[in-house]
């Protein structure tokens, strides 16, 4: 006892004066070697470059005055030789900080920073997350700090050519890259990275996945849509060229010569080719500041041209010119409306025709097409493409909604129950009645067959009885509603209760069906295949021929083939168990019915009240 106790104070007293002991005694080895832990005997400058967070680690312990001399020494040689492992954390880390954990362990922030700025993010994200870790939150709160730019800029690129550049610049500058990256992130081994990226271009440009697009020159990014309604004069140019310059321009003449031939029909443009750039793509305003040559082309064949890609894909046009670049006509509209405001008014000012006026132009027009649909009574959006050339009146043309309600309603009527379309559009234009517009008429088209499915749906759940007061009873006398009939009686109680409780025994045939389905596992293979053969058979256009040696086979052929093999297999393989079923469930609905009493709501027993009240002998 007495020795354990000289123990205890023997150490207890080498470790005051290992406290009291100066630690600035720095080996001059530059190569000293570690003395403490698990790394002990390896050089200390491996370490800092293998194993930073146990050098910090050897920093942090040194600190207590308890610590060992070897400790010391060791920490004393890391803050002399690698001064950067010992910089503050948390709250007092002041212009840098190191990361913690990770990939970029040991690494500063600001290195970091410059080399991986989507890892940056990554690290904005988790924190927002609310379940990161403390190493994750302080690194969160020093690039708030010194990063904003990475929240402003929204998401950036991971990839090796494009990484650390925002999104929102590459969809201006390079567009294919962009989206490269949306057809990426449809493979299911995409990285969370790539998903990330897609999820913001779906949301900013879905245009790129939308709609083909230029891959080159002046109108690289743009909708191609957007250019044939902007200027169909390059369309026609890019058309014309007998051999493409580059894979992009022959993706967009293939394009462009799929769907838009009849811009080869147009009149050709007076003047020499000589405006073209040397890329081989000219604009509008290029074309017309040829020198001494006037433009005179089919307006009217143009303007349909236009008006036909601008009424179908005007939403996802893109601004083209100004801060709002490669922004999408609906976006702009939702984000920015004082912007849309001012471009109204710019174009309400008149000016010469050039490529920003034009831009402006189909912007303001798809403005105030969003505002006309919001206020549904009033006129839909302006459609003729000539009044888009002019400032743009609260007034627009509905030439186009009133051609649409035309259509639609020659749909529904056979094209002859109004007589003409004159008298149509006075019957739409009438007091009173709605104004139909583009989209109307699709729902004018759809809404005849929804409307009808859901007033049979509605009729039918109606019929249905209540399973516990009316089918079964509960809670009342079983004597006086199930009982046996009179001989007399059995028929017209059947036939009302039949009537009466009609859904209610559709429900419970179905029932026992399923029951023996589930029950009998072959009914199950029968059902499941035979279900396959309907479901295809029935899908089939009716115009289908099928031939079979020298015959031809039609689909009502087919039905009636595919009808006499299903009765045959049944009643081959399944009859016994399909006949004890149809059995006991029509037995079960006939028991119900006979000894089931008429119910006083019943038309039978209301009908026989009321012709006994009439012969009943008068007093």
């Amino acid at each position: 006892m007495m020795r354990t106790s000289l123990w205890q104070l023997r150490r207890s007293l080498c470790k005051r004066c290992v406290a009291s002991k100066p630690a600035d005694t720095i080996s001059a080895d530059d190569n000293m070697l570690c003395k403490v832990g698990m790394h002990r005997g390896r050089p200390l400058q491996d370490l800092v470059a293998e194993d930073p967070r146990y050098c910090r680690w050897m920093l942090r312990m040194a600190e207590d005055p308890t610590s060992c001399n070897a400790l010391r020494q060791n920490a004393a040689w890391l803050g002399k030789h690698a001064p950067h492992l010992k910089e503050p954390h948390g709250h007092n880390r002041g212009t840098d900080m190191l990361v913690r954990g990770g990939k970029h362990d040991g690494k500063s922030m600001a290195k970091v920073l410059s080399e991986d700025p989507w890892y940056c993010r990554w690290v904005l994200q988790a924190a927002k997350a609310g379940n990161a870790s403390l190493n994750v939150e302080e690194m969160a709160a020093w690039l708030a700090e010194n990063a904003q730019h990475l929240e402003e800029d929204g998401v950036c690129a991971s990839g090796h050519n494009h990484r650390g550049r925002p999104l929102s610049e590459l969809v201006v500058h390079d567009p294919s890259y962009c989206h490269w990256i949306l057809r990426t992130a449809q493979d299911q081994d995409s990285t969370p990275g790539v998903q990330v990226q897609a999820a913001w271009l779906m949301e900013n440009a879905p245009h790129l996945k939308e709609l083909p697009f230029v891959r080159t020159g002046a109108y690289k990014g743009v909708p191609l849509v957007q250019v044939a309604a902007e200027d169909p004069r390059w369309c026609r140019f890019v058309m014309q060229q007998p051999k493409a310059r580059s894979q992009g321009f022959a993706q967009s003449a293939a394009w462009l010569r799929k769907n838009v031939p009849q811009l080869l029909d147009v009149r050709e443009v007076a003047g020499s080719a000589a405006s073209a750039d040397k890329s081989g793509f000219r604009s509008a305003e290029k074309l017309q500041q040829a020198d001494g040559l006037e433009i005179r082309d089919d307006d009217g064949a143009i303007d349909e041209i236009r008006q036909k890609f601008f009424k179908r894909h005007g939403k996802l046009f893109v601004v083209r010119f100004g801060k709002h670049r490669m922004k999408t006509f609906q976006r702009t509209v939702e984000e920015a409306p004082r912007y849309v405001r001012w471009v109204e008014q710019l174009v309400a000012a008149g000016g010469p025709r050039t490529a920003l006026s034009v831009n402006f132009e189909l912007l303001a027009a798809f403005a105030r097409q969003q505002r006309s649909e919001e206020h549904i009574t009033e006129k839909t959006a302006p459609t003729h493409l000539e009044e888009l050339r002019q400032p743009l009146p609260d007034a627009l043309p509905d030439a186009f909604a009133h051609k649409a309600a035309v259509e639609a309603w020659k749909g529904r009527c056979g094209g002859a129950a109004y007589g003409g379309s004159e008298e149509i559009v006075e019957h739409i234009r009438a007091p009173g009645t709605a104004a139909l517009t583009e989209g109307s008429s699709e729902q004018l088209d759809m809404a005849s067959p929804s409307a009808v499915f859901l007033k049979k749906l509605e009729t039918f759940l109606k019929r249905i009885r209540k399973w516990d007061t009316e089918f079964l009873c509960i809670g009342k006398n079983a004597a006086e509603v199930f009982n046996v009939p009179k001989p007399e009686e059995v028929v017209p109680r059947i036939t009302a209760n039949l009537d009466y409780f009609s859904v209610n025994y559709a429900v419970c045939l179905a029932v026992f069906a399923l029951t023996s389905i589930v029950v009998y596992p072959q009914l199950l293979v029968l059902v499941c295949v035979f279900s396959g053969l309907w479901y295809g058979l029935l899908t089939r256009p009716n115009h289908m021929r099928l031939q079979i040696a020298n015959a031809l086979l039609t689909k009502r052929h087919l039905i009636y083939a595919l009808g006499s093999l299903n009765a045959l297999v049944v009643l081959v393989f399944y009859r016994m168990m399909i006949f004890a079923i149809i059995g006991a469930s029509l037995m079960f609905v006939l028991l119900h019915a006979g000894l089931h009493a008429v119910p006083a709501n019943a038309k039978g027993k209301v009908a026989e009240e009321e012709g006994s009240e009439q012969t009943a002998p008068i007093v």
